[in-house]
């Protein structure tokens, strides 16, 4: 048990020295006046240049103008988008009235092949029985003939 006294009695003092030892350092680093430098503030070197009223307002005059043409160019380009847009366009639809003509124009000469198909079986037709009636009045002729021949 004295042993822990001896050590906690060597402890304690040891932390007081310490204590003591900062506290000093303390007032010593808050009593020293420290020399403040003061540097020479940097100096730009500006070299002046005299301006002209009158060149001044004609160089503004030329950057509106300038702005003004940039502004005029632009809505050139657009109305000249604007233009070839509708030009295409146009030229899409007349193409598209192109084909529904050529279309038109096809379904016409089928109707009209297909017409002159009916013209030519009809006629075709009406051939076949015309010479069916002219053999058959033959036909009759020769009967008719034969069986005179045979009565005289």
């Amino acid at each position: 048990m004295k042993k822990h006294w001896i050590e906690n009695i060597i402890a304690g003092s040891y932390a007081v020295a310490l204590h003591i030892v900062l506290v000093v350092l303390l007032f010593i680093g808050f009593g020293s006046d420290t020399k403040k430098v003061i540097a020479p503030a940097a100096v730009d070197i500006v070299q002046a240049t005299v301006l002209d009223e009158q060149q001044v307002l004609d160089d503004i005059s030329e950057r509106k103008a300038r702005l003004e043409a940039q502004k005029e160019e632009e809505k050139a380009r657009i109305e000249a988008i604007k233009q070839q847009e509708i030009e295409q366009k146009a030229a899409k639809e007349k193409a598209e009235l192109e084909r529904e003509k050529e279309k038109l124009r096809v379904e016409r000469e089928k109707q009209r092949q297909l017409e002159a198909e009916r013209e030519k079986k009809k006629a075709e037709q009406k051939r076949k029985e015309d010479d069916a009636k002219q053999k058959v009045e033959a036909e009759k002729k020769r009967l008719a003939e034969e069986k005179r021949l045979t009565e005289e």
